[in-house]
């Protein structure tokens, strides 16, 4: 596969490596991606643990956030002003990041989604402004009328029920400005770990600063 795209890669290079290789180039599969992945085999199981011991001191600070992003099938001011009001009912705003180029790219490439493309459109439905919040102390009411057992069976790695938001916010937005199909309009982490990718994804250079600033210590 290398030869046919003209890369160059060492003729003993390990699975690792590889990874590694796939990442830096933007190529990898992203993290949150990994843990979803219904092959759950040995090597993609290491090297899920492998990205958690590496974050470790990261996910201790994102233990408390969680960002949204908007996509750009809400694309109207009112719709972003709706989405934007209805999550800050669950969580504490602390940042709001209009993503340039370079941001939509690396979000696109590190995190999942909820899928960037879909098959109603050619090019991908880019992420274009990030959330940045802080979860309340408590959780509220669920928001959505599913068993608290439904909701571990269908969102496993889900760490805060609030995050559930995003579902009511689709189904605002859709009866708003109902289309053909159906706007997927926000992505949410559901755990640290997911935080801290979205957070290196969205916020690029920046990160480390950010997480001095508003992590937990």
């Amino acid at each position: 596969m290398a030869e046919n795209v003209n890369v160059s890669l060492p003729e003993d290079i390990t699975l690792v490596e590889l990874h590694e290789f796939l990442v830096k180039n933007g190529w990898g599969m992203a993290n949150d991606l990994m843990v979803r992945w219904p092959d759950q085999h040995p090597f993609l199981k290491s090297l899920i643990e492998r990205e958690a011991e590496a974050s470790k001191a990261d996910l201790e600070k994102a233990k408390r956030l969680t960002i949204f992003i908007l996509r750009d099938d809400c694309d109207a001011s009112e719709l972003q002003e709706k989405a934007i009001a209805m999550i800050a009912e669950r969580f504490t705003i602390i940042k709001k990041i209009a993503l340039d180029s370079c941001a939509q790219d690396r979000t696109m490439s590190m995190t999942r989604g909820g899928n960037w493309v879909e098959k109603y459109r050619p090019e991908p439905v880019k992420p274009i402004i990030a959330i940045i919040c802080r979860n309340s102390d408590q959780a509220g009411p669920l928001p959505l009328p599913m068993s608290a057992s439904k909701i571990s069976k269908r969102y496993p790695h889900l760490e805060n029920t609030d995050i559930l938001i995003k579902r009511v916010i689709r189904e605002q937005i859709n009866l708003i400005a109902p289309l053909e199909h159906d706007r997927i309009v926000v992505h949410a982490t559901d755990n640290p770990l997911d935080a801290v990718e979205a957070l290196k994804a969205t916020l690029g250079d920046d990160f480390r600063e950010f997480m001095e600033r508003y992590g937990d210590d």
